[in-house]
């Protein structure tokens, strides 16, 4: 090997060390950035399911007290249905009650809201 050549290298080390380190740094923020955006699209995706869940129940509440209306002398005041809604939706959905932080009068208020003047016990 020629003598004159041995001299000529250039110790590339310090730089890949440097780099190295950009790279680890990019990589660590890349991944931050990734993990924030899954977090934020499941979460996302559990509030909607949780408030299908929800309105589906209350939805299915409101239908189960209008039978009961219709059964002569079931119901026969308008709390009397809201009650029984109200308590048929809770059953059916304590998580996303919970999820949402949604108590019992907003319950009722929710279906009160579904209500129609027809549904009402006269």
């Amino acid at each position: 090997m020629d003598p004159t050549l041995a001299l000529n290298t250039i110790d590339l080390s310090p730089i890949l060390e440097i780099l190295i380190g950009f790279v680890t740094v990019a990589l660590t923020a890349l991944l931050g950035v990734a993990s924030n955006f899954i977090r934020r699209k499941t979460g996302v995706e559990v509030d909607l399911a949780n408030n299908a869940m929800l309105n589906e129940a209350i939805e299915r509440a409101v239908a189960y007290a209008r039978i009961k209306v219709a059964d002569a002398g079931t119901i026969s005041t308008k709390s009397d249905m809201v009650a029984l809604a109200a308590s048929y939706a809770i059953t059916a959905t304590p998580k996303a009650l919970k999820y949402f932080n949604i108590t019992e009068d907003r319950v009722k208020e929710m279906i009160e809201a579904r209500l129609t003047p027809d549904d009402l016990p006269e």
